[in-house]
């Protein structure tokens, strides 16, 4: 909806890391994506997140962690 309003400076979206950046990875290509059919307008808010593990994973780092997932392939 925001993509197809009118560009008057009226309609404003607020998006999550979430929306933004992880949604796409794990479901495709929204219908717009957020470099071609929205600008920035600013940070309202910082999040800290955080990764966690099983203990059975035998990864101390996030470094690791990507090259452990990398040897498991995909399914």
């Amino acid at each position: 909806m925001v993509a197809k309003s009118p560009p008057d400076g009226y309609t404003i979206m607020m998006g999550h890391v979430s929306v933004n950046a992880i949604a796409p990875s794990l479901f495709g290509e929204p219908a717009v994506r957020r470099d071609q059919g929205l600008r920035s307008g600013g940070v309202a808010a910082s999040v800290p997140h955080f990764v966690v593990v099983h203990p059975s994973v035998a990864v101390t780092s996030l470094k690791e962690l990507i090259a452990y997932l990398k040897t498991q392939g995909t399914s």
